[in-house]
């Protein structure tokens, strides 16, 4: 008796679209009824066009004039660079050139803080008395807060301000009588090299600039053309800079943003804000245990802060604790006093949870409809942070419906799931190319496309999808400096090509598909770094394992190739808890089918281990009705003639009649 493969493909398919949610495990498509209403919004998005700055000591500012979104049939500017790809680390195309990149501790080890003194009197280290012994009585003495200012006068500034508390110099609030430059300013104090940060008023305007490591911040005029600084604050070292520059960081260079949160966090462990930032760059970057430490910090810290508690719940989510995360957000959900935007994002993340956790594609559709509703007039707000938050949620809700119609019973599903995406992609033009939105976004929209084919494979355009991943993630590597971001779009594009594989291998295009592996298998790992992977990557990663394995050994019938891979996958697929009873039964099946190549290649102990532990798993799926009887007359069948060729009959013999009876009882049915 010959041994048989035990694992089905369309179950593979699965795993494709369960990498696109956190916490989506074995796919259950949902019935309902006209897909007509789940047609996506016919309106285009607005954006906004960020200010051009022609100093070149300015910052860049957030956006603040709002011209229309170009029409449907204009086609997006293409910036990646064309070329085939090789998977390899940074690699570019041969018009780009590539940036060195930059680490987080070498950023960290440039970190040169120190406070600018002001005609010898420094904030924070010069006492109220030296101040009076070196400039005399104060022309004006008014109380202020916790302390006094003490108000100068000299021969070029219209008044020099001393704020003083406990006895010492607090800040020093310059105002001239003569406007200069930024970069005339910046030569002076010599600040050129401190990376600075805008400070924005709400719409976006300009207000001032600081240089964090110096205690500096200059007050602009931005009525002229190019603006020009006004007044000169100087001050103690103190968070809210650095915390700033963070959450203005728009060329998204995380492993530097992170050593700015740290060092906000040193100074005042009170910023929730900088508590919160960290988080949401851990969580982006797959360390997913501090991101959930960090939230949870900013949310004890500020419990009324909303977008702090849905930042928790997204964590508990990256961790596993999908229980927990929904009632966090349904929490924010019921608030009286949670605004629109944040409704909206709870929606999203309710969503996500529903699809994800329970699998119930309707019910998270219908959630996602809430946040595109909540959050669509938000995407022209005037204010800059809820406009691009608004139109971030509006990326991720489209996203998520188009996945959850790929995945479930839907009619036209293909026709309605494309233009979710097609919709997505006008507002991931809109928002990196006006608002400085991530320009990974536009690598995750062709993520989910490729996803939604794995489970719709009748969308096709797959070839094409694939090239167009390779082309954005090699561009985006190849045009960041910052080697954590670097390795963000990694595992994201080796994900992506894990995907391509499965496509192509369901094709029986073997050698297409194990091409794609080399790829997705350099960048994996590559990507892998500095990740803290939860229990839902490492069941990814060794599922994928165990993809190629299989494409060795039944699409090139090349069992010792196979077993490297199978070597890989196991420890993860024998040992990770499973997360539901469906996901235990395609466990089963995939250590049933490893033990036919090692049986192959004479490792014929290895192979009744494993056939064994597979068997018991799909046992267990059959007794919690998640698989069904004759899903184990294989691995029955395959135990029957390993135990006959090691001369064991009563064993084989058993074996054989337990499959004999569940055929029996099919043919009864």
């Amino acid at each position: 008796m010959g041994l048989r493969v035990a694992f089905r493909g369309n179950l593979l398919a699965s795993i494709a679209i369960a990498g696109a949610f956190a916490t989506l495990g074995a796919v259950t498509p949902v019935a309902t009824g006209d897909d007509s209403a789940l047609e996506p919004a016919p309106e285009r998005p607005t954006g906004l066009v960020p200010v051009v700055e022609e100093d070149a000591g300015l910052a860049a500012s957030p956006a603040t004039t709002s011209p229309s979104a170009p029409p449907a049939d204009e086609e997006p500017a293409d910036t990646a660079e064309s070329g085939a790809a090789d998977g390899t680390s940074g690699a570019a195309a041969a018009d780009t050139p590539a940036l060195e990149p930059i680490s987080a501790e070498e950023f960290a080890s440039r970190l040169d803080v120190r406070v600018t003194s002001f005609l010898e009197i420094e904030p924070g280290a010069t006492t109220e008395q030296t101040l009076l012994e070196s400039w005399g009585p104060p022309a004006g003495k008014v109380a202020a807060g916790k302390g006094e200012v003490l108000t100068y006068h000299r021969p070029g500034f219209t008044k020099i301000d001393f704020a003083v508390e406990g006895g010492k110099v607090a800040s020093i609030a310059i105002h001239m009588q003569q406007k200069f430059s930024v970069s005339e300013v910046v030569k002076q104090l010599d600040l050129t090299d401190v990376r600075p940060v805008p400070i924005p008023a709400e719409t976006g305007e300009l207000l001032g600039q600081a240089y964090p490591e110096r205690g500096v911040v200059l007050g602009l005029d931005a009525s002229e053309k190019s603006p020009v600084v006004e007044q000169i604050l100087v001050e103690r070292i103190n968070s809210e800079p650095f915390t700033l520059r963070a959450e203005y960081d728009f060329e998204y260079q995380l492993g530097r943003r992170l050593v700015d949160l740290k060092y906000a966090v040193a100074l005042n462990p009170k910023d929730a804000r900088a508590h919160y930032l960290t988080a949401r760059t851990l969580l982006e970057v797959g360390r997913y245990e501090e991101a959930l430490a960090a939230a949870s910090q900013a949310a004890r810290l500020q419990p009324q802060v909303t977008a702090y508690r849905l930042m928790r719940a997204r964590t508990l989510a990256a961790v596993g604790q999908e229980t927990w995360a929904m009632k966090e957000a349904q929490a924010v959900r019921e608030r009286p006093d949670t605004s629109a935007l944040d409704q909206a994002r709870s929606e999203l993340v309710l969503g996500e949870l529903t699809a994800g956790g329970q699998r119930d594609f309707k019910a998270a559709v219908s959630r996602f409809m809430t946040a595109i509703r909540l959050a669509t007039p938000l995407a022209e707000d005037d204010r800059f942070a809820v406009r691009r938050q608004a139109k971030e949620t509006l990326v991720e809700a489209h996203l998520a419906t188009g996945l959850c119609i790929a995945a479930g019973d839907w009619q036209k599903k293909e026709e309605v799931c494309e233009k979710w995406f097609d919709r997505a992609e006008s507002y991931v033009a809109d928002l990196v190319d006006r608002d400085q939105g991530d320009p990974a976004l536009k690598l995750k929209l062709i993520q989910h496309r490729l996803a939604a084919r794995s489970s719709a494979p009748k969308m096709g355009g797959a070839d094409a999808v694939i090239d167009d991943a390779i082309r954005e993630g090699r561009g985006l590597i190849a045009r960041s400096k910052d080697k954590t971001y670097q390795r963000r779009i990694e595992w994201m594009l080796g994900h992506t090509l894990a995907q391509a594989v499965r496509l192509a291998n369901s094709r029986g295009e073997h050698d297409e598909a194990l091409r794609y592996a080399d790829m997705a298998v350099n960048l994996l790992e590559s990507g892998a770094e500095g990740r803290h992977l939860s229990d839902a990557e490492e069941y990814r990663v060794g599922s994928f394992y165990f993809l190629v394995g299989s494409v060795h050994a039944i699409g090139k019938n090349n069992h010792e190739e196979a077993i490297a891979w199978f070597e890989k996958a196991e420890p993860v697929l024998a040992t990770a808890a499973p997360r539901e009873p469906a996901e235990t039964a395609l466990r089963g099946e995939w250590l049933v089918s490893m033990g036919v190549s090692y049986w192959s290649v004479g490792q014929k102990a290895r192979a009744v281990d494993l056939t064994e532990k597979g068997t018991e798993l799909l046992e267990i799926a059959v007794q919690k009705k998640a698989a069904r009887s004759e899903q184990l007359v294989v691995p029955y069948n395959n135990l029957a003639a390993m135990h006959t060729q090691l001369g064991d009959a009563p064993t084989a013999k058993r074996y054989t009649e337990l499959a004999h009876r569940i055929e029996q009882e099919e043919i009864r049915r």
